[in-house]
């Protein structure tokens, strides 16, 4: 049996491992936070450039994919606050 190694570090491919825990898809594994591309996408470039995640290297995995759940729930609670959420 051999095994492909997936590149987690392409930004494409981390969104999809990304999306396929928090979009709406009913196979996702929380489909209930119902994120868009566009909300990881802006998530990703957060983690990417923000100093507080700069001794953090950018990795693709399971942390990664946290900070970005994290940055858009964030980015989510200032909407909501400014009452455009």
């Amino acid at each position: 049996m051999s095994y492909e190694a997936i590149d987690y570090k392409n930004t494409e491919v981390f969104v999809d491992y990304v999306m396929s825990f928090y979009s709406n898809d009913p196979e996702s594994v929380y489909p209930e936070l119902d994120f868009t591309r566009d909300e990881v996408y802006n998530a990703l470039a957060t983690r990417l450039t923000r100093k507080k995640y700069e001794e953090t290297p950018f990795e693709g995995d399971s942390v990664d994919r946290e900070i970005v759940r994290d940055i858009v729930l964030e980015d989510r609670m200032h909407l909501f606050r400014k009452g455009l959420l």
